[in-house]
């Protein structure tokens, strides 16, 4: 379960480089080839093939939405629950080959180390075991332009690519042969584009996405953004990291998902580049909540839900967040985690009332249809 630190931020600023040189060379050996890391995916399926042939992907959940809406905490919960297998930290970099890392790291006695906190700055303490989104740097692979701000990221059912749609389901059978376990968990933001998709090629497939109010949204968002900007602009090799493993959310490299082809993206990827991030980030909330309600608000497989909801009635959300991904929790679970789950706290809101008439300003229209 993921902790708090009261002095997380004192700490963080303790660290000039959040990448070590070796860290970063090492990365870069399966990062800067991905081709051959492919084929030796491939190779590993191949090996593995009699033991994947009979598995079946069931019912896989994948947690998604906006940065900042608190799937972390809803990723760690389910994660927790014995039926799951997700990413961890520690298969980075060797994302491509999973069954044979997470062996190695079985045999080698590799440790998950002492928690400590991650990037964001936000006092969440993680370790090399802890559940992370891994899955963008397939993604990122077999669809180059995913992370194009000039093109359309939405993958809807009609999409198509046989040599990731095999990679990938192999990929998710390795990981339930290796663990055990009869499920698979994923997080990642960008999956908000391409629901259809993964739909597509994982039937059974069950997607949960947070909504968070606007005010407190964007207000994080915007923290975040100068956060990382500050980060990266003191480590490149933090930047690089970043990149590698597919979060454009903030920083100086900050790519909005682009969801449609129209004036609306376009005048949000302006704002980012002459320095309006508040607004710039406001006017990106109301894009990606009005896709997902126009698209999802009716979907069997997709359950939506207000964060602040999941904050103050626990109990009742875990358990039709259990419920809905088909998972037994017992009510001593439930209570414990809903003990723990609370709004963020780690820090007093800045806004003065000039940004917060920004984002009321920008994200009216789409907060009511969340009923905010």
């Amino acid at each position: 379960m993921i902790k708090t630190s009261s002095t997380a931020h004192r700490q963080n600023k303790k660290h000039k480089k959040l990448i070590s040189m070796q860290r970063h060379w090492f990365n870069g050996l399966v990062t800067n080839h991905p081709k051959f890391w492919t084929r030796l995916g491939n190779f590993e399926s191949k090996v593995l093939e009699f033991d994947l042939e009979p598995l079946k992907i069931n019912s896989p959940i994948y947690v998604s939405g906006l940065a900042r809406s608190g799937s972390t905490i809803l990723l760690e919960f389910l994660a927790d629950h014995k039926d799951f297998v997700s990413h961890k930290y520690s298969d980075f970099p060797f994302i491509y080959t999973p069954y044979l890392w997470r062996v190695m790291q079985k045999l080698l006695f590799m440790k998950a180390g002492r928690p400590e906190e991650r990037f964001h700055g936000d006092g969440l303490l993680v370790n090399a075991d802890s559940p992370e989104a891994m899955e963008e740097v397939l993604w990122m692979h077999f669809f180059p332009f995913l992370h194009d701000t000039e093109q359309c990221q939405v993958l809807n059912a009609e999409a198509t690519q046989p040599a990731f749609e095999k990679f990938y389901t192999d990929h998710v059978k390795k990981l339930l042969l290796q663990s055990k376990r009869p499920r698979y968990l994923a997080k990642d933001n960008y999956n908000i584009a391409r629901i259809d998709y993964l739909s597509k090629i994982c039937p059974s497939a069950k997607f949960f996405i947070p909504v968070r109010n606007p005010i407190t949204h964007v207000e994080s968002l915007y923290r975040q953004h100068k956060h990382f900007s500050t980060m990266t602009g003191n480590d490149k090799r933090a930047q690089k990291h970043l990149q590698r493993v597919g979060h454009f959310e903030f920083g100086h490299d900050v790519r909005p998902i682009h969801l449609y082809d129209d004036p609306t993206y376009k005048s949000i990827s302006d704002l980012f580049k002459q320095g309006h991030i508040l607004r710039g980030y406001a006017r990106y909330w109301s894009y990606i909540y009005n896709f997902i309600y126009d698209r999802y608000i009716n979907a069997d497989n997709v359950f939506i839900y207000r964060f602040e909801d999941f904050c103050e009635e626990s109990e009742e959300m875990l358990k039709m967040i259990a419920d809905f991904a088909e998972i037994s929790t017992p009510a001593r679970t439930r209570k414990m985690w809903a003990d723990y789950i609370k709004a963020p706290a780690y820090y007093q809101t800045t806004l003065n009332a000039e940004e917060r008439d920004v984002i009321e300003e920008e994200t009216e229209t789409s907060a009511k249809l969340w009923g905010y």
